[in-house]
């Protein structure tokens, strides 16, 4: 498209961001959790590519960091859960196959799976502090209850990845959780926008 509505796109990211943070309702559900998650993903990379619409229009600096790190967050967490719990699969199966010796070797593939999930968390935290520092450059340009609710939703999440990189303490994973989903119904707020301001950003 050759003009972009900022406004525009800020309520689809809203409107997005909204069916995200039911995706994380749903995915603590024992029976719908993997289509939650699934749906969740998709919905992610469609608010993303709001996201990536802004930057080509305003070329912020602070988006541009924000949706490179998340991006680079998500790839490396879907990796990292995937060496967990093909590690711990694997590590069962053996010890139940071919001894506690060889089934301890497994657990290498654990570990890097751990150490990709770190990796992620402090990505996110990234991702989130740039997003917090676009809103308060460009405050303004929302409405200030919109722009107030972001901006709390970006400590959040940042907040919410922190607990996720704490994951081994368990508890951790709960809190994570809910600041997640908190954070996710803040953002969401940009759906209030509508469709029909056409205010630009002022870089």
């Amino acid at each position: 498209m050759s003009e972009i509505d900022i406004n525009n796109e800020f309520y689809k990211f809203g409107k997005n961001i909204q069916i995200v943070a039911g995706c994380t309702i749903l995915s603590i559900i024992p029976y719908v959790s993997f289509l939650a998650g699934f749906g969740q993903l998709i919905f992610i990379f469609l608010a993303l590519g709001n996201i990536k619409n802004v930057i080509f229009k305003t070329n912020n600096r602070f988006l541009y960091e924000f949706r490179s790190k998340f991006t680079s967050a998500f790839i490396l967490r879907f990796f990292g859960m995937f060496f967990v719990y093909a590690g711990l699969i694997g590590f069962f199966s053996a010890l139940i196959y071919a001894g506690l010796e060889n089934a301890l070797y497994v657990l290498i593939a654990v570990g890097l799976g751990f150490v990709l999930l770190l990796i992620s968390g402090i990505l996110e935290m990234g991702a989130w502090k740039n997003f917090k520092k676009y809103l308060e450059e460009t405050k303004g340009t929302f409405p200030e209850e919109i722009t107030t609710e972001a901006i709390e939703g970006s400590e959040k999440l940042q907040k919410g990845a922190l607990m996720f990189v704490l994951g081994f303490l368990i508890v951790t994973l709960v809190v994570g959780t809910i600041l997640q989903l908190i954070g996710y119904l803040k953002l969401a707020k940009f759906n209030q926008l509508g469709s029909s301001s056409t205010k630009d950003i002022q870089v």
